[in-house]
């Protein structure tokens, strides 16, 4: 990730935390609108949130409720194989888990722009590893879910009764996880570096257990990596949903206001500006598809109605909706 973006996560990898929630009886709504994260949002497969807001969830979750490793739960209640069954079919489609492994690697980065996981061999042993370690409030949670997940991963060639021999995690997790059930025949090791899951290499031969030709697979495109275009996809979400401001703004960015107002201003932009650049570029693409009503546009986009939407777009392109429409039309 180029260290300007703005850190986004898929919407999709909010569901497994918010299927825990409801699991444990924690009150979803009023979480979500503390973390100022959107109530709905979470079934578009484009979508994309503040990474930072998701963090921040989990750690009122796991405080509020007493739930020291949510991370853990959140992952095993609703494991990757549900969250992302496209994902995961394209994986099991592939002949060894080295294959897999590799590409998981690859596309991890179409899901969030800040985790990075990487593969490798040393001798007789393969790991899997992340270099996330907890720094900000719920980065721990994070990385139990992200210890999970590459745990399930593995296990798609070696059964889901399968459990690593041996993992790192930071000083934070250590005791929560040998004071878990699920881990206690693993060894568990300390690392102020990366969290990670080792195995045996000869296991990276493994065939996969899944279908040999997957069909119909619609995988995510890749996340936006610099500062405008990270910003511009999340504003972008969450016009859909919630009033946009500055603060929140540069909140996601995990900036202060006049931070964020100097990081525009390098840019020759103001946050207005912005929005009306986000707001048109969303608005073109819409018009496109003559079967949405601009009524739902102007909602998309954050209108009120649909003759406020009129009067922006006529200020940006001078013509109206419907003359844009007529204009572009695809014969």
């Amino acid at each position: 990730m180029n260290i300007d973006a703005v850190p986004l996560i898929r919407a999709s990898q909010v569901r497994p935390f918010l299927a825990a929630m409801d699991c444990i009886g924690a009150p979803r709504e009023r979480l979500l609108r503390q973390s100022k994260l959107p109530l709905l949002a979470y079934d578009d497969a484009e979508a994309v949130l503040p990474e930072l807001f998701l963090w921040e969830l989990a750690d009122k979750v796991a405080r509020n409720q007493g739930i020291e490793d949510f991370g853990l739960l959140a992952a095993t209640h609703m494991p990757v194989w549900e969250s992302e069954p496209e994902l995961i079919g394209l994986l099991r489609s592939l002949p060894t888990l080295w294959i897999a492994l590799s590409r998981f690697c690859r596309l991890s980065r179409q899901y969030s722009n800040t985790v990075r996981f990487e593969i490798t061999r040393k001798g007789n042993q393969a790991l899997l590893e992340c270099d996330q370690i907890p720094s900000a409030p719920g980065e721990d949670q994070s990385e139990l879910y992200d210890l999970k997940l590459m745990i399930q991963i593995v296990q798609l060639a070696a059964g889901r009764e399968w459990a690593p021999p041996e993992v790192f995690v930071s000083p934070v997790n250590v005791l929560r996880l040998t004071r878990s059930k699920e881990f206690e025949r693993v060894r568990i090791r300390r690392s102020d570096t990366f969290t990670c899951v080792a195995f045996p290499a000869d296991m990276l031969a493994w065939p996969m257990q899944g279908l040999a030709h997957p069909c119909g697979l619609q995988l995510p495109n890749p996340l936006a990596d610099t500062f405008l275009d990270s910003l511009g996809a999340i504003i972008g979400t969450y016009l859909q949903y919630r009033t946009m401001n500055i603060q929140l703004a540069a909140e996601m960015a995990g900036l202060s206001t006049r931070t964020f107002q100097r990081r525009l201003a390098d840019l020759q932009l103001d946050y207005s500006t912005l929005i009306d650049q986000i707001r048109l570029k969303q608005a073109l693409s819409f018009l496109s598809n003559p079967d949405v009503p601009l009524t739902e546009i102007a909602y998309d986009l954050g209108y009120s109605d649909a003759a406020h939407f009129t009067r922006a777009f006529h200020r940006w392109t001078a013509l109206s909706p419907h003359e844009y429409r007529r204009q572009h039309q695809v014969v």
